[in-house]
């Protein structure tokens, strides 16, 4: 049975998210290097990471820090996987952990590529979350709010973006129906939507600079739902993906078709995987947080050599 390894991307941020690296002198490195990036120190970084929001351009590169971290210790006592996926900036990471650059390219990369989105924003904007209703319904009030889709997690599972007054109509029109759900999310910017239109050009230009190399593993774009093979092609997805939506439903299907039927969530929270478990029932599926080492998430993929 083929593995995937799959990254979650920002706004699952919290104290414990480190726990695992913590744990090891190797890991502890990665912490502590995203503390020098951040300019904090290990109390500043827990009390950043306790917050209910978190700027994108401390919370990209404490993301990277633990993703790329905690597949780099794992990497050497696993399967080798038979591709890599990553969720909004997971993707990123993605790329990171099938070799197409390094830590510290990750760190910078991912810090400024917060920055370029945060200078595209022109006036109050963010994600919402919602459930529990259909897809036509759900771009019909988008279109009269005048926001976008941002992610598609499912059929009845999306993410919309736009600005604050645009997001209220969509909250407005969403509580009147009495099986949707909606809950905003800790993010300040409207990601994977024409908003965001703006850093695209700039993240492609810093992208093409940054000395990025072909992915020696699979990675899925999640917005085209294919393999990149190339660089040229690396490039160009990637930036778009700052701006075009995500089809995770789609691109979860596509690993599964590829052979993948065991899942690893790495990074912050556990969503990634019910939304994983959901979409691929029949799959195995777990997030890192379900372990209580890095020991145990290697004996359980170990189980699948």
């Amino acid at each position: 049975m083929g593995v995937a390894i799959i990254f979650s991307g920002q706004g699952m941020h919290h104290p414990g998210m480190f726990r695992l690296l913590m744990k090891s002198a190797e890991g502890t490195r990665y912490v502590q290097r995203a503390c020098d990036a951040l300019g904090v120190s290990r109390g500043g970084l827990d009390a950043l990471l306790a917050g209910e929001t978190m700027e994108g351009c401390v919370a990209q590169p404490v993301t990277c820090a633990l993703g790329f971290g905690v597949w780099d210790l794992l990497r050497s006592r696993v399967p080798r996987p038979i591709v890599f996926a990553g969720y909004s900036l997971g993707e990123l990471i993605a790329y990171a952990c099938a070799g197409s650059f390094g830590f510290e390219t990750l760190l910078d990369v991912s810090a400024r590529r917060a920055r370029f989105m945060e200078e595209a924003v022109l006036e109050p904007s963010g994600l919402v979350a919602v459930s529990g209703i259909a897809r036509e319904q759900i771009e019909r009030i988008c279109r009269r709010a005048g926001t976008h889709i941002s992610i598609f997690n499912g059929e009845d599972h999306f993410v919309i973006g736009g600005t604050a007054t645009g997001l209220e109509r969509v909250g407005a029109e969403v509580g009147k129906i009495m099986e949707a759900r909606l809950h905003t999310l800790p993010i300040a910017v409207p990601s994977h939507t024409p908003l965001m239109a703006g850093a695209t050009p700039h993240f492609a230009v810093l992208l093409a600079a940054s000395g990025l190399k072909a992915p020696e593993t699979p990675v899925i774009s999640s917005t085209e739902n294919r393999v990149v093979y190339t660089v040229g092609d690396e490039i160009a997805t990637l930036a778009l993906h700052i701006s075009r939506p995500i089809h995770w439903d789609g691109c979860m299907r596509t690993a599964y078709e590829m052979g993948a039927q065991i899942f690893l969530e790495i990074g912050p929270g556990s969503s990634l995987a019910a939304i994983t478990r959901r979409l691929l029932p029949e799959c195995r599926v777990h997030s890192m947080e379900e372990f209580r080492s890095l020991d145990g998430i290697a004996a359980w993929l170990s189980k699948f050599t």
